[in-house]
């Protein structure tokens, strides 16, 4: 190959230590993140500026997500598969003609936000037409989040193409830098100026920015062998007609959250902010565990399954099933039944009030119950994607939106439920998708699901105890600011030592390796 071996191979890390990295520099990352909404929750509280912000991060967060889901999930089984079959020259030809055609693409769009954004303020939060202030600070804001949009999904395809060949160092890189510097900008600008709209806008505006030059950075060892092409070919083509299906599919699954939010800027104020603060909270053991172990798993899998090695494949998504349950069903457990402390400890300040606590933790006690669903969804939606099939996730995003719309007009405006009613209904719609795409896999690949209710038992057991300890504990002794980090541990004590009494293999597995790397540096 021409690009720089040397430099790229210095760049990879195994897959064990890619987990570990992962998992270690997103945890910083969501540390950072904290930072950021507790200053926000400090200067803004649950109300006008905050919802504003909250829609127009929308584009980048939500719409963005989405593009980056597409482009992540599409691009790398389309261009291993196309590896295997012509080779590396045809596989950098394709990359470079598709790069080149998105790049135009995400300009001419991101033109159109900053000239005129009020049509998607139309989309994504109908309800601020009847608010003049709310409406005239989120088309402020679009105009600085259409950038950040820009810079995140052209971030996307620098770490799509590192995906492929193992290198996790960006997104490693971006936990690291990103979110702590646009927490500098606000935390600077707060104290020298008091917070602002600008200066949330900056700051955002900032963490993106770190995004892109990171990931652009990460890439230029491998950029050298980059083929001079036209916007259009059969690269283009073929892709786009792979693309095309999963992008409708990853809009469909961010329309759970874009529903709970058009929905909410119909109800008063503060509800779209603590749909946000609550959402924060429920993806962090997505985002520390779950999207990692997925992130490592999916090169993985879609070389299993572009070679048809379906026993292969199976092996992968089974163990990537035990350690995502292992892990997020205790952190769900700890969410739901301690809602309302922990939303105490991370964000009552400053302008954040009790008012605004209880509106958050309604709605992250729900959403906890739904989120071991969600990180077993991301997993099996990758599975089908590996395989080229883009159909049976667009019918399964298409059915949950209708659910999703359905559920959270029930509960939250039929039975004034407000916020905590759009968390039931998207909780419900996790669980029911998940559900779906594991039977419409197991189905396909003929795979015994038994075996696989087997291996997460002892964790729900083990998730039980834990929940046990905690209410018990809740009922006589006091469970509030230093009191819940206690509880917290001794909870978590308490699920590990269930998962030894049980004899939990993946545990078992997990202590073996870490032991190793004890006796590994004592040695040394």
């Amino acid at each position: 190959m021409r690009y720089n071996e040397f430099v790229a191979s210095k760049l990879n890390l195994s897959k064990k230590q890619s987990v570990v990295a992962l998992s270690v520099s997103t945890m910083w990352s969501k540390v950072f993140g904290f930072f950021r909404e507790m200053l926000t929750a400090f200067y803004f509280g649950a109300g006008v500026v905050k919802d504003a912000f909250n829609v127009s991060q929308a584009i980048p967060t939500r719409i963005g997500s989405a593009f980056f889901g597409a482009i992540n999930s599409s691009l790398l089984p389309y261009l291993i598969h196309l590896r295997n079959q012509e080779g590396e020259e045809a596989f950098w030809k394709a990359y470079s003609s598709i790069y080149r055609w998105l790049v135009t693409l995400l300009l001419l769009f991101t033109a159109l936000m900053m000239i005129v954004p009020q049509p998607f303020i139309a989309i994504l939060a109908p309800g601020f037409y009847n608010d003049p202030q709310r409406l005239s600070l989120t088309v402020f804001f679009i105009r600085f989040t259409a950038l950040i949009f820009l810079f995140q999904v052209l971030s996307s395809m620098q770490i799509t193409l590192l995906q492929i060949f193992e290198n996790f160092l960006p997104q490693i890189g971006i936990n690291l830098f990103a979110s702590a510097s646009g927490v500098l900008v606000l935390a600077l600008a707060g104290a020298l100026h008091g917070a602002t709209p600008t200066a949330l806008a900056l700051s955002a505006l900032t963490t993106g920015f770190a995004t892109f030059a990171i990931a652009y950075y990460m890439s230029l060892p491998y950029r050298a062998n980059l083929k001079p092409s036209g916007l259009w070919n059969r690269y283009v083509s073929d892709y786009l007609k792979f693309l095309l299906p999963i992008l409708a599919g990853q809009v469909v699954i961010i329309s759970f959250t874009l529903v709970d939010q058009l929905m909410a800027s119909f109800l008063p104020v503060g509800n779209i902010s603590a749909l946000n603060y609550a959402s924060l909270l429920y993806n962090l053991p997505i985002t520390l565990f779950a999207v990692p172990i997925t992130s490592v798993l999916y090169p993985a899998i879609s070389s299993a399954s572009a070679k048809m090695d379906w026993p292969e494949q199976a092996s992968a998504v089974s163990r990537g099933i035990q350690l995502i349950w292992l892990i997020v069903l205790p952190s769900a457990v700890g969410l739901a039944s301690l809602a309302l402390p922990i939303v105490k400890l991370v964000y009552m300040r400053g302008a954040f009030d009790i008012a605004a606590a209880t509106l958050t933790s309604g709605a992250l006690l729900f959403y906890a119950l739904g989120v071991p669903f969600l990180g077993l969804q991301n997993l099996l939606a990758i599975v089908f994607l590996s395989e080229k099939d883009n159909i049976t996730p667009l019918k399964r995003n298409i059915f949950g939106i209708v659910l999703n719309a359905f559920l959270n007009y029930f509960f939250g405006i039929r039975l004034h439920m407000n916020a905590a009613g759009f968390a039931i209904g998207t909780a419900i719609s996790w669980t029911v998708l998940c559900l779906w795409l594991y039977i419409s896999w197991a189905r396909r690949h003929q795979i015994q699901t038994l075996r696989i209710v087997k291996a997460l038992w002892k964790s729900t057991a083990a998730a039980v105890l834990m929940l046990l300890v905690i209410l018990v504990w809740k009922l006589y002794l006091p469970y509030e600011g230093l009191n819940l980090i206690v509880l917290i541990v001794v909870a978590a004590l308490v699920y590990f030592a269930g998962l030894l009494l049980l004899k939990d293999e993946n545990m078992q597995d997990l202590l073996g390796m870490a032991l190793k790397k004890v006796k590994k540096y004592t040695k040394t």
